[in-house]
This record gives structure tokens, C-alpha cells and sequence, in this order.
């Protein structure tokens, strides 16, 4: 069974692999071309509507559904997260949130986020075991 390590470092070299990938989020769909064939993808909506940091949430909140939900059900939820990762970090690369921080840097953010959900999930669980 991997460790959390193994997990995090598997989804950093998802990251890694995604600085080849010179396309942008907005012109990939994985698992077909039901968004990418609306004249708006929902995505483009919710960015709009939504405040920065919950766009940001909503981005976060996917990545760590398809890294949790990988290998469970039959869908390409590796590609999925990338995905997600990758519209994060262009994202912040605007300059929401991080601001001038390197790649690196970014990914250490990253890091830490997937590190603290997996903790506060396992402890969550623990609680639920208890009884608390």
C-alpha cells in the first residue's frame, strides 16, 4: 500500500509532466468534448462568478476528489486531476493567491494542501470510528 509520500509524490510528478504540455487547461477536456463543445466551458462561468479564492477552492476541492477517488472507479481521474492542477497553477500564476512565487515554490503549496486534507480526513475517519 503507498504511503501519503508515495501519493503526494506521484501527484507532483503529474505537475512536473505538465510543464512538457504546452497547451493550456482551457484547450484539454480528458474524458471526452462534452465541455470543450459548449460555446462557454462552466468553468469559464464559475471563474467569473465566483470570488477568486472560492474558484480556487472549487479547483482545490477537485484535486483532492480525483488523487482520493483514483484507481476506485473506471475513469481516467489521474488525467482528471492534472487537469485541475494544471488550471490551478495558471491560475495562480496570474497572481491570485501565490503572486510571484517559482514553480517550485508552487509546488510546495501544493504539497502542503494535499498533506493537511489527507491528515484532517484520517483523523475524521478516526473521530467517526470513536464515536466523537
Amino acid at each position: 500500500m503507498k504511503t501519503l509520500g508515495d501519493v503526494i509524490h506521484d501527484r507532483m510528478e503529474i505537475y512536473k509532466a505538465m510543464e512538457e504540455d504546452q497547451k493550456k487547461a482551457d484547450d484539454v477536456q480528458v474524458g471526452g468534448s462534452h465541455y470543450k463543445d459548449m460555446a462557454v466551458q462552466p468553468w469559464a462561468v464559475m471563474e467569473s462568478v465566483l470570488s477568486t479564492e472560492e474558484f480556487i477552492g472549487f479547483l482545490k476541492g477537485n484535486i483532492i476528489k480525483y488523487a482520493m477517488r483514483q484507481g476506485r472507479k473506471d475513469s481516467d481521474d489521474a488525467g482528471k486531476l492534472k487537469h485541475y492542477q494544471q488550471k490551478l497553477v495558471e491560475i495562480l500564476e496570474k497572481g491570485y493567491g501565490f503572486g510571484n512565487l517559482t514553480d517550485d515554490e508552487v509546488l510546495a503549496v501544493l504539497k502542503e494542501i494535499m498533506e493537511l486534507k489527507f491528515r484532517n480526513q484520517i483523523k475524521r475517519n478516526q473521530e467517526a470510528r470513536c464515536g466523537m
